[in-house]
């Protein structure tokens, strides 16, 4: 008879050895981690008794089932369905060094004839980076946590949640720091699915949610009114600011990239050390104006970024700042932030027949201006030509100064002196910006040979 069963699973029955029900399992749990533990022996699946049992035999089973420490062995009856009335008890005396259960000894001198002495088995359970989230809040550094359990979304209770947790789960999103631990939202936020019946307990200091402790329980208490709601600050990257509707990207209404878009930034909890690193980020100067308010055509017309950045002004970029980000703000497109930053300092030689010559502009405020030629001589042309990487600059007499024509607009600097060792224009002296006593009739033109 055994020849003949081997035989049948050899020629083509569709089963093979490896398909033969084996090891140990836990039944009737809400997870692979918790259940009334079986073992296949004899050719059949059997519970095992609960005399005897102790934290090192739930150890074996926790270990080989891959699951996290083990919580407790509740006996009897307790998981559905039920074990079968004829179903074998096997009596197990387990030393606690066995890396199966399967390899524990049977006791000759302990029987169990009742399935009351069935044990179980609760492991923590196992969880991986992505089975946490958060859902229904501005971004994915807000909302509500969920967690997958047994292949769906639950809610997660705030009874037994605390900051620690909150901290791991906002580090392991990418998001910064914990800002509102478990906090109330509205009713249209709350889950409508099932509530997790476990605790996850970290110590704060965890790399990942998975190296914390999870505890599964049978059931809790906790309705969605109790769900558990997260505030992480957002980490924003350097190109998710900027000016607009300005003269130059210097200057402009402050916008920021959110959920794919782009926002505009209010006023209100904007500070002058926000601007400094704005400017900063942008390649600009330094802030000239930190929140001005905007022209009604310069307002913005979609929506309003529920947020605010709270910079030091010793950050690097606006990516070190601290973002918090709030369910809704109460600001208008009349409370656009408007931010001037100042130019970085550029010159260059217009109207001629190439770079190398021609009037001479320098920016100021996203404008280009004329330069007076009040007092402006040899020193003044060389410091040019060099900035302007065109080599030695060209004698010219007075009446060639203005043959390049006349500007139009501002005239922005009078009575410049350099030293002729300067390395940029700015650096030499000069009256305040747009201050002058001259017309267009007297702009500076330059030539420079070139190498």
């Amino acid at each position: 008879m055994i020849l003949l069963f081997f035989m049948l699973l050899a020629t083509g029955t569709g089963l093979g050895l490896s398909d033969l029900p084996h090891g140990m399992r836990l039944v009737g749990g809400p997870n692979p981690c918790e259940g009334r533990v079986e073992l296949w022996k004899n050719g059949q699946w059997g519970t095992v008794c609960d005399d005897y049992w102790t934290k090192k035999t739930m150890a074996i089973v926790c270990q080989e089932l891959q699951c996290g420490p083990g919580v407790a062995s509740p006996a009897g009856r307790v998981y559905s369905p039920k074990a079968q009335e004829d179903q074998p008890i096997w009596n197990l005396n387990c030393q606690g060094t066995e890396a199966k259960l399967a390899e524990c000894e049977e006791d000759i001198y302990v029987e169990c004839n009742d399935h009351d002495e069935d044990v179980g088995v609760i492991c923590e359970e196992i969880l991986n980076l992505d089975d946490f989230r958060l859902v229904d809040g501005p971004s994915h550094c807000i909302g509500r946590v969920e967690v997958k359990h047994v292949g769906k979304w639950d809610t997660v209770c705030n009874a037994g949640w605390t900051f620690q947790d909150a901290e791991v789960l906002c580090q392991e999103l990418g998001c910064g720091r914990s800002i509102l631990t478990k906090g109330s939202y509205s009713k249209d936020e709350q889950g409508t699915g099932d509530i997790w019946p476990g605790q996850v307990e970290c110590q704060g200091s965890e790399p990942s949610l998975s190296h914390c402790a999870v505890v599964l329980m049978e059931k809790n208490n906790c309705s969605h009114q109790d769900d558990t709601w997260v505030h992480c600050e957002e980490i924003l990257n350097l190109d998710d600011f900027r000016l607009v509707d300005g003269p130059s990207h210097c200057i402009g209404r402050v916008e920021v990239k959110h959920a794919g878009k782009w926002d505009s930034v209010c006023n209100a909890g904007w500070t002058f050390q926000n601007a400094k690193v704005l400017c900063q980020e942008l390649g600009c100067g330094r802030s000239i104006l930190t929140k001005g308010s905007c022209a009604k055509d310069q307002q913005g017309t979609g929506d309003i970024w529920p947020g605010q950045v709270e910079c030091q002004g010793s950050e690097p970029s606006l990516s070190h700042c601290a973002v918090v980000l709030m369910e809704k703000n109460n600001c208008s497109h009349q409370d656009d932030t408007w931010v001037h930053c100042e130019e970085r300092f550029a010159l260059r030689l217009v109207d001629g027949r190439h770079k190398c010559s021609g009037r001479l502009e320098v920016l100021h405020k996203g404008i280009w201006g004329s330069v007076c030629n009040d007092g402006w001589g040899e020193k003044e042309d060389q410091v040019v030509c060099q900035e302007v990487n065109c080599g030695k600059a060209v004698f010219q007499k007075p009446r060639d100064r203005v043959r390049f024509g006349h500007g139009k607009g501002y005239i922005w600097l009078d009575d410049v002196r350099c030293k002729g060792k300067e390395t940029s224009l700015e650096q030499c002296k000069h009256r305040f910006w747009g201050y002058h006593d001259c017309t267009h009739r007297e702009d500076v033109s330059v030539i420079c040979s070139e190498k």
